[in-house]
């Protein structure tokens, strides 16, 4: 035998005890303290470490919780990028806790589409997610291994299944309250127990434990405005449908521009044309006109079809300098980008996916009522709030805004274009 098929052999029998000692120490029904310290030295790990490996072996079957090894992997993490940006099965989540577990995933959807594993893109997308570094690769590392929303660290605690809520005094409450506001939304449940501490030690109240704090705080960041400074720009197209008889006799084509972070819509279009590329044309000129914050520039990324028409326009972005990401291979792919963020709603607007099949036999005719018009800009402007429209990041510095814009109105003019909104 080879020395390389032997080291080979002798790594997999290794692989199989040491799974082996973990089975064995999962399957017992009340392991005790003595029980876990001789598992432990048998893997020649830490009581700690081997808790870690038994959680991870309950919860995926495994204990191959090593992210560098699953990162290598294109297919799996490419799998794993549209679990995250497709529907999610919340069914096992709290309804209180859904919408803070689905953008959880949604960032690590989006962390994983960057393709990178350098620290600093980590700690950016960490903050984002609402932990810290090494928790944040564990979660990505179970999203990965299970594609399951319940299976992320923490949100065991937020099954569906029924439970005792314990209620507080209604000072404490009104304490938690304030702690809360005071460290926002954002902060870790540790930090604000420490405060609440603070405040009942000061009151002579008991302190809750850490467990009910942390169950105020996911409810206090599944209603809290939670926008984020854009790092990406999207731009991406959906279906909506005609609202009155003599509207456009199929699907409408709505353009977004929004912050792939923050969720903001900084611009959109009708068309009664399918998604082209003078529609992403004509909302990136807008968006352009409108100007952005100062910072750094924006990563662009759009779902760009195969077409003379598409490849003039990424030309066109290229040679401006944007930075971009393309859908690779190059096709629209169920609107993705759109759904990744909204879900299949914009505000009370519904949304559809633009598939393959309603491309064929998209219906051109027809006109888009001013009744369609509003209802879509109530609902643009419902869903963002406060934030204001078009003045999110730039995609290229000031200098070159204006020129790019003015690029842009000339593509459109060298295009036969829809009959769209003005």
């Amino acid at each position: 035998m080879k020395d390389e098929d032997r080291a080979t052999s002798i790594k997999q029998q290794e692989a199989v005890r040491r799974a082996d000692i973990i089975r064995r120490y999962v399957g017992l029904a009340r392991p005790t303290e003595a029980d876990a310290e001789r598992a432990a030295a048998s893997l020649g790990l830490t009581v700690r470490r081997l808790h870690m490996l038994a959680l991870s072996w309950r919860t995926h079957g495994t204990t191959s919780m090593r992210l560098g090894e699953l990162r290598h992997d294109a297919r799996a993490r490419d799998e794993a990028v549209a679990a995250a940006e497709g529907p999610l099965e919340l069914d096992a989540i709290r309804e209180a806790h859904r919408v803070e577990v689905a953008r959880r995933v949604r960032v690590i959807g989006r962390y994983l589409r960057t393709g990178t594993s350098d620290r600093a893109t980590a700690d950016v997308f960490a903050a984002e997610y609402g932990t810290g570094y090494n928790t944040f690769r564990r979660a990505v590392t179970a999203w990965m291994i299970s594609r399951d929303p319940a299976k992320l660290p923490g949100v065991a605690a937020l099954s569906a299944a029924p439970k005792r809520t314990r209620s507080l005094d209604p000072g404490i409450e009104a304490m938690l309250a304030d702690a809360i506001a005071d460290l926002g939304p954002d902060a870790t449940g540790t930090a604000i127990q420490r405060r609440l501490v603070q405040l009942c030690n000061a009151a002579g109240l008991e302190r809750p434990s850490l467990s009910v704090v942390y169950d105020r705080l996911l409810k206090a960041r599944s209603g809290a405005d939670r926008r984020k400074v854009d790092l990406a720009i999207c731009i991406d197209h959906v279906a909506v449908e005609p609202m009155a008889e003599g509207d456009a006799s199929g699907p409408v084509t709505l353009t977004l521009l929004f912050g792939a972070s923050s969720g903001t819509v900084y611009e959109h279009r009708l068309d009664v044309e399918p998604p082209s590329a003078l529609s992403a044309a004509i909302v990136t000129e807008h968006y352009l006109r409108r100007g952005g914050r100062g910072g750094g520039a924006a990563l662009l990324e759009i779902e760009a079809p195969p077409g003379d028409e598409w490849d003039a326009l990424l030309g066109l972005l290229e040679d401006a300098g944007v930075a971009m990401e393309t859908s690779a291979p190059r096709s629209l792919r169920s609107s993705k980008l759109a759904f990744a963020t909204f879900g299949n709603r914009l505000g009370e607007l519904g949304l559809q996916r633009i598939n393959a099949r309603m491309l064929r036999g998209w219906n051109r005719t027809g006109r888009i009522c001013p009744h369609l018009r509003r209802t879509v800009s109530d609902a643009v402007a419902r869903h963002n709030g406060d934030q204001p429209t078009g003045n999110g990041p730039p995609i290229v510095d000031a200098a070159s805004s204006i020129g790019l814009a003015d690029r842009l109105a000339e593509f459109g003019r060298s295009f036969s274009k829809p009959q769209t909104e003005p």
